[in-house]
């Protein structure tokens, strides 16, 4: 395990192949699928209306539940209904979660988004989730494939290894993502099978590149922070432990 560990801290981001079983993963598939169907069957933005890359947001309140029918993309909001919360255990409670475990502890669920990028969406720009600052805390977050992803032509997140910290960098003063920089660092991307996953530092550089295949890309992406255990109650919030059958 150390290996592993050793090797994230290094290049801020990490690959697990099939990491999730096929059935749990499928059938999260099969009901994000259907989630966005009716995502995209509300209004929107003028902006948001035209785009192909969609983002449908989980709840990551314990308890949380539905109490009427969204009007607007803008207040569309998911449970972790069972789909969901069977392929974040089954992910989590193997050598993922012990990976996350070892880099930031307990740390509180952030975030939970399903991300879909149709055919014909563009390139991002390389960006970070986060500016690196030695007063905020880290987070981790997942890709997991909901589908095989080995084609480049659907559109794979590229990452750029070694752009996390500040010793990445010259003067170990950690530079945000800039465009014309990005290709000099050697971004690379994975082939995934359904249920692989990549654990990125949030100020990792990465985009989503362009899909010029014929079929979405699914991933469904969530983060932990670090918290500190001598601070405030967190009882409302839900932890890595959560999710972790070990």
């Amino acid at each position: 395990m150390s290996s592993i560990v050793k090797e994230h801290q290094a290049n801020g981001v990490s690959l697990y192949k099939a990491a999730c079983e096929k059935e749990m993963i499928t059938s999260c598939f099969h009901y994000l699928n259907e989630k966005l169907k009716i995502y995209l069957s509300l209004p929107a933005s003028m902006n948001a209306a035209a785009s192909k890359r969609h983002f449908l947001r989980f709840s990551t309140t314990p308890g949380f539940t539905i109490k009427e029918d969204p009007y607007h993309r803008t207040c569309f909001m998911l449970p972790i209904d069972p789909p969901v919360k069977n392929v974040l255990k089954s992910f989590l409670s193997g050598t993922p979660g012990e990976v996350i475990q070892n880099l930031i502890g307990n740390a509180e669920l952030r975030e939970i988004t399903a991300i879909t990028s149709e055919p014909g969406v563009t390139s991002q720009t390389f960006h970070s989730d986060g500016n690196w600052s030695e007063y905020e805390p880290r987070i981790i977050t997942v890709f997991l494939a909901m589908h095989d992803i080995l084609d480049e032509a659907m559109g794979p997140t590229r990452f750029c290894p070694k752009t996390h910290m500040p010793n990445c960098f010259p003067n170990n003063k950690w530079i945000p993502p800039m465009e014309n920089l990005a290709e000099n660092r050697n971004p690379i991307w994975f082939k995934m099978v359904a249920g692989s996953a990549v654990l990125m530092d949030s100020t990792t550089w990465h985009c989503g590149s362009a899909n010029t295949s014929n079929q979405n890309r699914t991933l469904l992406s969530f983060s932990f922070v670090a918290v500190n255990e001598n601070g405030m109650s967190s009882d409302n919030k839900l932890r890595l432990s959560n999710f972790r059958e070990v």
